[in-house]
């Protein structure tokens, strides 16, 4: 085998490695690359469809305001909790999606909006939690630490760059490089 033939059956195998990683739900519209997120999608050119059959009062309003979000996140746990990869279907079909409570994240104005019905809306500023897994993906590892004052932290492990992240109350109170990152470390 020749050194051209050798590149492109690599490049061949990289390509589909990448796209593994990406579970799209064309119906919805959003893509999911679960080597980074369960929780966060992308919305597509073809979100949301026919915002009268796919979106609420409430998600139309914020749609006609807003325009597109940067990320729809999905609830899959209800409230504020993360999913982990493998709380979560491996094929998600566009019912069961349509189903998951969802906020939509706009970068550029800081805030993420939240539907508690299907006529309202509100928006928070983004969580130093979520502000994490927009840039790192979702947690490698999690655990909690008891702190000296007898309450916990929780404690977010990324091998593949190094990074720990701890927070109290969701409130993110350090951010170090432990290690050098770890290049191919898989999620899942």
């Amino acid at each position: 085998m020749n050194a051209r033939t050798a590149f492109l059956i690599c490049l061949a195998a990289v390509a589909a490695a990448l796209a593994s990683g990406c579970s799209r739900n064309k119906e919805r519209g959003v893509a999911f690359r679960r080597d980074i997120s369960v929780n966060l999608a992308k919305p597509q050119k073809n979100w949301p469809g026919d915002p009268r059959k796919t979106l609420t009062p409430a998600q139309q309003d914020v749609l006609s305001l807003r325009g597109r979000p940067d990320f729809i996140r999905f609830h899959w746990k209800g409230g504020e909790e993360f999913a982990g990869d493998l709380e979560v279907p491996r094929d998600v079909k566009p019912e069961e999606l349509a189903a998951v409570p969802q906020s939509w994240v706009y970068l550029r104005q800081g805030d993420e909006v939240s539907f508690p019905s299907s006529a309202q809306y509100q928006s928070d500023p983004i969580s130093d939690r979520l502000k994490v897994v927009i840039k790192e993906g979702d947690p490698e590892d999690s655990k909690y630490i008891p702190t000296p004052a007898g309450g916990e932290e929780e404690e977010w492990h990324y091998f593949s760059s190094g990074m720990v992240y701890r927070f109290r109350n969701g409130k993110l109170v350090d951010a170090k490089r432990q290690h050098d990152p770890i290049h191919g470390y898989m999620k899942h």
